[in-house]
């Protein structure tokens, strides 16, 4: 008997275990550091800039919703639309056209989070603990200004990942929410 016989097939056994516990760590690592970038822009100075602008968007365009649903007017999405496409993507104004520019940074943004949560690169349940009620209170209307986009330049997938990102958000909402029911039984 050649005592390799045992010995090898121990050593390979043990270097398999090692390769996957060090591919299991890295992938690890860089769904944290993924998330640590996420965290730094979402943090930033510049974001929080970007989320004025925003607010103020989505303020302009409540204010519109408001006023189409007081008149009775049909179609207040398609409205919504072509009022946002004249009045920021359109307008003669600086600022309204730069006010455009920062709105799609963050729909680009979200995009980003969808793609990596679709793909695994960034752990799904702390990208919702972060960005989840910003995102909560901005869908809406974002996703107006998205489907203007989309008319503008004729393509119906653009920024498709915002859109997973929403639907993920929505299952991740209802799990956390019987999460907390079932919790609240005990």
């Amino acid at each position: 008997m050649n005592p390799l016989q045992y010995i090898l097939p121990i050593i390979g056994g043990a270097i398999s275990s090692i390769i996957v516990y060090y591919y299991i760590e890295v992938r690890h690592r860089r769904k944290f550091e993924t998330y640590v970038r996420i965290e730094g822009e979402y943090k930033s100075q510049e974001n929080e800039k970007v989320t004025s602008m925003v607010l103020e968007v989505m303020s302009i365009l409540n204010q519109k919703r408001e006023e189409l649903i007081a008149n009775n007017i049909q179609n207040i999405d398609e409205q919504l639309i072509s009022f946002y496409n004249s009045n920021f993507e359109n307008s003669t104004d600086k600022r309204r056209k730069e006010d455009a520019l920062v709105v799609r940074k963050r729909i680009r943004f979200y995009n980003l989070c969808g793609l990596f949560i679709k793909k695994g690169m960034v752990d799904e349940d702390l990208l919702f603990h972060l960005i989840g009620g910003g995102f909560d209170i901005a869908r809406k209307d974002l996703w107006v200004i998205l489907k203007a986009r989309r008319k503008y330049f004729n393509k119906s997938g653009l920024y498709n990942h915002f859109e997973y990102l929403w639907n993920r958000y929505d299952w991740w909402i209802e799990k956390l929410e019987v999460f907390q029911i079932e919790n609240a039984c005990r």
